[in-house]
């Protein structure tokens, strides 16, 4: 028999076409990618050509300025020992700059401190009467103090509490029955120079109470020869006054009230308005003048006609230096 022709002859002969084409477009898209790498290569190398170019400008400009003669006059040698003004002067300008810094340092903690250090800071309230300037003792003098007034009576500490004794005893030219003494805080130093002014006075031939307002009743008053001293409450100072004072005036006694501080208790309030004088212990160097202020506008509110300002603690030496009037006046620090 006569084999058969193949049925799909037409469909083969497509397909090969089809190869054939796409084959073709292979080729192309390779040269495609091949033309395209080539564009880069070009480009890059018009950009490095651009670049000597431009190098060959500069150093075209650079060959046309004027040569630069550079004549030595001395050869460089290293040095073979140190180069400079001295140790001595570089300790000298040392020492001057931490001198100035410090004087600057000090200057500024003057100017921004604000504590009371002469009564002429409170010059412009009209109820005080600055009645004496304390210099500062030692703890072991504040714990016995009757050493320092009766056995060194020539002592500055002494002496300036003979001068406060005096002028407040001739304030208003009689001996006041009562004195109220206080502060506008605690610290201040209104114990001992409550116990100052009683010994003191006692010194003179002066009869003395001496009153301390206590919180706590059952705490006993401290002995000083030759003066009475009690303790009483707080909460009965008012009831236990009259009794005080009219047992002081048949004994021909001062009383002196040692009283807590104007600011934190109203013990000093109420006998402000009772007491003949009252007096404000402040420490020198320490108490703010605002709170000073404070505590006199209080004391004065509650009855007191003025207040008596004690400077307690003053550091004579650093007192000395300052511009006040009374920084004139001849103390000095005891030592004991």
């Amino acid at each position: 028999m006569k084999p058969l022709a193949p049925a799909f002859s037409p469909a083969a002969s497509i397909e090969a076409q089809l190869n054939e084409v796409q084959g073709g477009l292979s080729q192309q898209s390779i040269a495609g990618l091949e033309l395209a790498g080539m564009l880069r290569a070009a480009e890059a190398e018009a950009q490095a050509l651009a670049a000597l170019e431009r190098s060959q400008r500069v150093l075209a400009a650079n060959a046309s300025l004027p040569a630069v003669e550079v004549e030595v006059l001395s050869p460089a040698t290293p040095p073979l020992g140190p180069v400079g003004y001295g140790r001595k002067i570089y300790l000298a300008m040392a020492l001057l700059v931490a001198g100035g810094a410090a004087l600057t340092i000090a200057a500024l903690y003057e100017l921004s401190d604000r504590s009371t250090r002469s009564p002429a800071q409170l010059r412009n309230m009209a109820e005080i009467v600055p009645v004496g300037m304390l210099p500062a003792i030692g703890r072991l003098s504040r714990r016995k103090i009757e050493d320092v007034i009766r056995a060194r009576p020539r002592t500055a500490y002494a002496d300036a509490m003979r001068a406060l004794m005096l002028t407040v005893t001739t304030a208003n030219g009689a001996v006041p029955r009562s004195i109220l003494v206080t502060s506008a805080r605690r610290g201040e130093g209104t114990s001992t120079t409550a116990s100052a002014l009683a010994l003191s006075l006692s010194s003179s031939g002066q009869g003395v109470l001496l009153v301390e307002i206590v919180e706590n009743a059952t705490k006993k008053a401290t002995s000083l020869p030759g003066i009475d001293r009690i303790c009483v409450e707080d909460t009965a100072l008012n009831d236990q006054f009259i009794v005080i004072l009219d047992k002081a005036a048949k004994s021909g006694n001062v009383v002196i009230f040692d009283a807590p501080a104007a600011l934190m208790s109203s013990s000093a309030l109420q006998l402000a308005g009772l007491a003949d004088e009252t007096m404000l212990v402040v420490r020198w160097g320490r108490t703010p003048v605002k709170m000073v202020e404070m505590a006199v506008e209080r004391l004065c509110a509650t009855g007191a006609d003025r207040v008596l300002i004690a400077l307690n603690a003053v550091d004579t030496r650093r007192h000395a230096s300052y511009g006040y009037r009374d920084a004139l006046v001849p103390l000095q620090k005891e030592n004991a």
